[in-house]
């Protein structure tokens, strides 16, 4: 029996809905961009007073951001049936667009800073979740086009405001959590993946909590670096310092959508995951080698890095979800709280430190908490996350990819050949080769069973052996790719 190219039982919706979808192109890009406008935007912090109550705010906002993660994680089971819900998706650019409009339009921090960062990290972490699951549900070779069409566009809107005037630039700012709330109410999510493939197992659990620790530590070299701006320039020139050190994410945005144009889903990984950790040591090095403004270059390089290490993030935590089985929200908002509260802490440090009386006694302190945070950086990528585990990552990521296609073929020959459900179970391990003993030992049947369905799938497939099957399966993939 030859299985026809096309097959009836395929939706051609199903292979084609990327194009009715926004989310994967403008909405993560427009969550990005708010987030980096209110917390980083020169325009968002003209109004204040000081460069002093400019750190304080932040503070306050990158707290505000962990704890609604933290928050979410612990509740995630209650949380996660909420997300369903459009209503609370809506209710997001509400809370987004106040939260903004009392941030950007205060002259100092205050208790009313304290309400907005817990507005601000409700929106924050509501929309990337949902997103987040989004992307779990789609092909890995889109998402990372996506990834880096996301970056660019946030990088754009963060440069197109801080050109523009303060109240315009920050009105528009206010906006910018509404249109992630539209986008992503409007946006298809429809799944183009198989079903999860399997639970992970212990070797993997491993490798993802050492994946948690680079987290950590390029987090808290990142808030460092941002802290230290403060101490760098006066309140005039201080926006500048901090633009220029921000295109290290338009940088990294470029790079990761050329990654995505010229390498497979894989190499990209890789490369991301390559260039993160020699750019933000390089960056370290130019911030202790040169004094006051020679030093930005410094800052983009750091930035740049943590913004490449954060996308790597990303598409990993897409693919765990996918493969585990386990909710966007648990494995997102654990992820999200430890970006956050290790930025919150590198902030605040180097903020005290280059403000108080200690950098008088200790001229030099602010340079020691930088060498202390890059020597934890080559720590942990010498002995507790090193290019071994992100290979490992990887590879686990492209297995399961193949893995999926062949789930894929095998479900539209199933229903192409009207397989029973017990046969269309045995199917794929057929399709990947296995024994008849192999599979009496996974599905938990004797092997007079097993060798009754393998019969049954030769005579309804209209093959003699099991290559003959791999075939039929492999031309199958083809023609869905």
């Amino acid at each position: 029996m030859t299985l026809p190219r096309h097959s009836p039982h395929i939706d051609t919706t199903k292979r084609n809905t990327l194009t009715n979808r926004t989310w994967e192109s403008l909405g993560f890009g427009t969550v990005f961009a708010s987030t980096l406008a209110v917390l980083w935007g020169a325009s968002s912090f003209r109004l204040y007073d000081s460069t002093e109550q400019i750190a304080l705010a932040r503070s306050i906002l990158l707290a505000g951001y962990a704890l609604m993660c933290l928050v979410a994680y612990a509740m995630r089971n209650r949380i996660d049936p909420l997300l369903q819900s459009k209503a609370v998706i809506a209710s997001t650019g509400l809370t987004g667009f106040l939260g903004t409009a009392g941030v950007v339009f205060a002259h100092q921090a205050n208790a009313l800073t304290g309400i907005c960062a817990i507005l601000l990290g409700f929106t924050s972490t509501i929309q990337t979740i949902a997103g987040n699951r989004i992307w779990a549900r789609i092909q890995p070779e889109k998402s990372r086009i996506h990834l880096g069409l996301s970056s660019l566009l946030a990088g754009a809107v963060f440069f197109i405001l801080f050109l523009l005037p303060t109240y315009l630039a920050n009105s528009l700012t206010c906006l910018l959590p509404v249109a992630g709330t539209w986008i992503l109410l409007h946006t298809v999510d429809r799944k183009t993946r198989a079903d999860n493939l399997r639970q992970a197992g212990q070797n993997e659990k491993s490798t993802v909590f050492r994946l948690s620790i680079w987290t950590a530590s390029f987090s808290l070299m990142l808030g460092v670096a941002l802290g230290a701006l403060n101490t760098l320039a006066e309140k005039d020139t201080f926006f500048s310092a901090t633009a220029l050190a921000m295109l290290g994410v338009a940088l990294a945005g470029i790079a990761s959508f050329c990654f995505a144009l010229k390498l497979s889903s894989v190499r990209m990984l890789i490369s991301l995951d390559k260039v993160s950790f020699p750019a933000i040591l390089i960056g370290g090095i130019i911030m202790l080698s040169f004094p006051g403004w020679l030093s930005i270059g410094g800052y983009i390089f750091v930035v740049f890095g943590a913004v490449a290490a954060d996308l790597f993030m990303w598409l990993i935590n897409a693919e765990i979800v996918y493969r585990t089985g386990k909710t966007s929200i648990e494995v997102l908002a654990r992820s999200s709280f430890i970006e956050w509260f290790f930025t919150l802490a590198g902030f605040i440090l180097a903020c005290t430190i280059g403000r108080t009386t200690l950098a008088t006694f200790l001229p030099n302190s602010l340079a020691v908490l930088q060498v202390g945070c890059l020597t934890i950086l080559v720590i942990v990528r010498s002995f507790f996350y090193t290019q071994v585990d992100a290979l490992r990552i990887v590879e686990a990521h492209e297995g399961a990819k193949n893995v999926q296609r062949i789930q894929r073929a095998c479900e539209i020959i199933s229903n192409e050949c009207g397989l029973s459900q017990r046969e269309s179970e045995v199917l794929p391990y057929l399709a990947e080769g296995r024994s008849v003993p192999f599979i009496e030992e996974e599905l938990t049947l004797s092997q007079s069973t097993v060798k009754t369905h393998v019969r049954n799938i030769y005579r309804k497939l209209g093959v003699a052996s099991k290559q003959e099957l791999i075939d039929v399966v492999k031309r199958t993939d083809k023609n869905l790719v």
